[in-house]
């Protein structure tokens, strides 16, 4: 008889192995940073505290952009007097936003921008610990942390994952679910249609017409009357947070909001508190 992937005991040896390579994963990376001279996570500076991840000049710049305030449905940096209750002028009309609310660490900028880039392409499990740190303590920050049921990271179709050398959604995700207690469900939504890289769209209908469609649901999401709080890296248009949380709402997700690590500026957002950090490089996706 041949096992499938509903066989209990494939899921249970899948799970298993996963568990293990996590471990292998995190002692391997406690053994690399014992051995190698501390650098900064951010700007890959050598500094003194061998205690910490980030030295105290990328510190105090991540502090100065959580400082920046932001509307808590779309993300956008601007003035507290132009964020209403629950949207601003900005996205009032933009009927895409179908997530409850959404929290950020900061705007896309360094070195926020140079943490994600790092997870993004070079997989540093140190990285992802210091972004994970960073959007949990930003998600304990909201009253509405305590409704969370679980967390769902934005899926990665199996082409781009052989393309990455980490799911950068998947790695934030499993480290603010083990910080914040809440569990992670990684089978409530997967990217079966292959897509291009947002990165590559030349527009805001571009980024939406890349992602139309490219989720589904699993046969077993496991989110009906649950409250879900999606995981990503960095939201630009909101395109892909939309598709996902349609497909979570479709499951019976009884509230979706979202967490991203960073949101790229757009055209009016306010201008960043430390001129520096506002050199926002390329690269932003979905």
């Amino acid at each position: 008889m041949t096992r499938t992937d509903s066989d209990p005991a494939v899921s249970r040896q899948s799970s298993a192995t996963q568990r293990r390579w996590r471990w292998t994963r995190a002692v391997g990376a406690g053994l690399f940073d014992a051995l190698l001279p501390k650098t900064c996570v951010a700007c890959d500076r050598h500094w003194a505290d061998r205690g910490g991840i980030l030295c105290d000049d990328c510190t105090t710049r991540i502090e100065q952009l959580r400082a920046t305030p932001y509307c808590g449905r779309c993300g956008r940096s601007m003035s507290t007097l132009a964020i209403r209750t629950y949207d601003c002028p900005q996205c009032m009309h933009e009927r895409h936003w179908n997530v409850r609310r959404l929290v950020r660490v900061g705007p896309y900028a360094a070195p926020l921008r140079d943490m994600l880039i790092s997870l993004k392409y070079h997989g540093e499990h140190r990285t992802a610990v210091a972004c994970g740190r960073g959007l949990a303590a930003a998600i304990k920050t909201e009253p509405w942390s305590s409704e969370i049921d679980l967390f769902v990271p934005v899926p990665m179709h199996y082409w781009r994952r052989l393309q990455r050398p980490c799911n950068h959604a998947d790695a934030l995700a499993e480290v603010v679910s083990r910080l914040l207690q809440i569990p992670l469900r990684r089978a409530a939504v997967h990217r079966p249609t292959y897509a291009p890289s947002q990165t590559q769209a030349r527009s805001r209908a571009e980024r939406f017409e890349h992602v139309k469609g490219s989720f589904a649901p699993t046969r077993k999401p496991g989110v009906s009357g649950k409250r879900v709080c999606i995981i990503d890296n960095v939201v630009v248009t909101g395109a892909t947070l939309h598709e996902v949380s349609k497909v979570l709402r479709k499951s019976g997700a009884s509230k979706v909001f979202a967490a991203v690590f960073a949101r790229a500026p757009m055209p009016g957002d306010l201008r960043f508190i430390n001129p520096k950090a506002a050199n926002a490089g390329s690269d932003p996706a979905a």
